[in-house]
């Protein structure tokens, strides 16, 4: 994947294109990610009773934080606090990704990876036409109680080594609480 010159703000050091986006948007530590990073797969994710969310309700957000070779997942609700990642309990976090050395904590899950990521082209349970492929997933009892179990994932690929972050923001607070 080859990138495309930008020019950059003076002030800020900030690429200026359309296809580029500030994150967090009032933090001074500011990164820039593609606009085009969205969910992928979102299904039964309430943020009411009776509402569900949908995929423009969310950003997925990429930084690089140093020059190891990790990956790093944070969820963030509305207000920019952290999800812990303990809600998604249905999410196989062994199978996430093709790493090892997995730790969770109350506010990320970080994962050992080589990359590129993916590492091949290949088919696998990690990927899905080409790209890496994650899919997190949480129950929860809906109305008349039925179980729901929420699902929300997209795919990417990572072509420089790193210490890689992805943030998973959704504009609008999941609901986890049984009906």
């Amino acid at each position: 994947m080859a990138y495309e010159p930008f020019e950059y703000d003076r002030a800020t050091r900030l690429p200026q294109t359309e296809n580029f986006q500030i994150y967090p948007p009032v933090n001074t530590t500011a990164i820039t990610v593609p606009k085009a990073v969205r969910l992928t797969t979102s299904s039964n994710l309430y943020y009411t009773t009776d509402s569900l969310m949908q995929p423009y309700m969310s950003a997925v957000y990429f930084r690089k934080t140093g020059n190891g070779s990790s990956l790093t997942f944070r969820f963030l609700d509305k207000d920019s606090v952290a999800i812990n990642p303990a809600k998604f309990s249905n999410t196989k976090w062994t199978e996430l990704v093709h790493g090892f050395n997995m730790q969770m904590s109350a506010t990320h899950v970080k994962y050992e990876v080589a990359y590129p990521v993916p590492l091949s082209a290949l088919a696998t349970k990690y990927t899905s036409g080409g790209m890496a492929r994650v899919l997190f997933e949480y129950p929860r009892r809906g109305f008349g109680n039925s179980l729901r179990n929420g699902v929300f994932g997209f795919n990417f690929a990572i072509y420089e080594p790193g210490d890689w972050e992805i943030v998973i923001h959704f504009k609008r607070n999941l609901k986890f609480e049984n009906d």
